[in-house]
């Protein structure tokens, strides 16, 4: 399902949730071109929710439904976990594993290298 943060900038990040709710919970990071529901599927849903899992995808700045960043606002990859872990605290979730595909393979290291001790996978 579909929600929003609104991150300490003013700006709105979409960001989607499924599974098994109550599950192990998985920052699952989308790649270029793609939204929060690329990896928020149905029938990712139905596999995480088989296997205690709880997907949480955001749409990166910009991509879907977030908004983008004011022109020449220059950003690097250090400063995209704050944006995770705004989305994280908003779902209660403090432990976590991540998942990336494509360009994601690069945003979810970058969280794990912001947190590591959050990080269960």
């Amino acid at each position: 399902h579909n929600s929003w943060v609104r991150l300490k900038d003013g700006r709105l990040l979409e960001y989607t949730t499924c599974g098994d709710m109550q599950g192990h919970p998985v920052y699952a990071a989308h790649g270029y071109s793609g939204t929060a529901l690329q990896l928020t599927a149905p029938w990712q849903c139905r596999i995480a929710e088989k296997h205690g899992l709880r997907l949480i995808s955001i749409s990166m700045p910009g991509f879907g439904l977030s908004d983008s960043l004011p022109l020449g606002v220059k950003r690097s990859l250090s400063d995209w976990p704050a944006d995770v872990f705004a989305v994280l605290d908003k779902e209660g979730v403090d432990r976590f594993a991540v998942l990336g595909l494509s360009a994601g393979c690069v945003h979810g290291p970058s969280v794990v290298h912001a947190a590591p001790s959050k990080v269960t996978a």
